[in-house]
């Protein structure tokens, strides 16, 4: 194992070490990021996306501690865990690939977030798996080593410095539906380092996963009529003004539970209605007593994230209302 290769593996085991942590600590917020990849409306989505984040993060963590430690394994079990961890590479390659495609975060790393993946994910996707099959090849042409080579944590600053600029090349080759570039005068170089080791966020981590609702056709429409008159839709309606119609024909109900606080989840009604290509939301209604109550609006206008909440709109960007 030369130099080179020992870098590149701590590099790759201790990505994916932080990656399966994060994953296992905060599921919720990843679960969110897999029920966006998955088709829409299906029931079985659900169920597939809450057990993702402790099978993903398990295995993520076990093959990249497999990677750290592989200098001293036998050459049989080091080749096996090389393998996994280049099999897991490409497989970020393709679920940013779908992400970029739909527009929408692809789980990975710091795109746990309501944002859109972009270039800056696919770039440091590619270049994750790049070297990860650089290893694979290592292990059959370098002549076994017994341990770690110090020397290669000198090549760790040279990779992630390569990484980073295939992130900010990729934003802008490829950038994303919403949200900024990277390295863009909106990204700080904290949130480009945090892209990089692993952060998550999400708006939707005190929301269960929603479920399919079995409503009568007066049910449902009583409940879009009681969201279409609370408060809080009417002044996010007022905040949209001309720049998006919305549309409640085809809206998507489910059921969903709310975390208020330190206080108990709160059963809540979800719709999704179609709002145009530019833009995203989801509605949550809460029950009490059974009956609708005043609702929370999240969503994306134009790359803008919005919140409206008490009859009160807070976007996350310096415009105030959608063009």
């Amino acid at each position: 194992m030369t130099s080179l290769s020992a870098g590149t593996t701590f590099l790759l085991g201790s990505l994916l070490v932080v990656a399966g942590v994060l994953k296992l600590a905060r599921p919720l917020a990843f679960a969110h990021a897999v029920y966006r990849l998955l088709p829409e409306r299906a029931d079985w989505a659900a169920r597939v996306a809450s057990r993702a984040a402790v099978t993903i993060g398990t295995a993520e963590a076990l093959v990249g501690g497999g990677l750290v430690a592989g200098p001293w394994l036998p050459a049989g079990p080091r080749l096996a865990f090389t393998l996994a961890g280049a099999a897991l590479y490409s497989g970020f390659v393709g679920i940013v690939g779908v992400a970029v495609r739909r527009g929408t975060s692809c789980g990975c790393f710091s795109s746990l977030s309501d944002s859109s993946s972009g270039g800056g994910e696919l770039g440091r996707a590619v270049i994750l798996a790049f070297l990860a099959y650089g290893l694979v090849v290592s292990e059959y042409v370098d002549a076994p080593v017994r341990g770690w080579q110090w020397s290669g944590l000198l090549w760790v600053p040279v990779l992630v410095t390569g990484l980073g600029l295939a992130m900010v090349v990729g934003s802008r080759l490829v950038p994303p539906r919403s949200g900024t570039l990277l390295g863009g005068a909106g990204r700080s170089a904290r949130e480009l380092s945090s892209t990089l080791l692993g952060r998550i966020t999400s708006r939707k981590e005190s929301v269960s996963l929603p479920r399919p609702a079995r409503l009568t056709e007066g049910e449902r429409a009583g409940l879009i009529s009681a969201t279409r008159s609370s408060p809080t839709w009417i002044a996010f309606e007022e905040w949209l003004g001309g720049g998006a119609t919305v549309s409640w024909e085809e809206t998507d109900v489910r059921r969903a539970m709310v975390g208020m606080g330190d206080g108990p989840a709160v059963p809540c009604m979800t719709l999704t209605p179609a709002i145009g290509p530019a833009a995203s939301i989801v509605v949550s209604v809460p029950l009490v007593a059974g009956r609708p109550g005043d609702c929370v609006v999240l969503g994306t206008v134009n790359g803008t994230l919005v919140t409206a909440l008490a009859s009160r709109v807070v976007v996350s960007s310096s415009r105030d209302r959608p063009t």
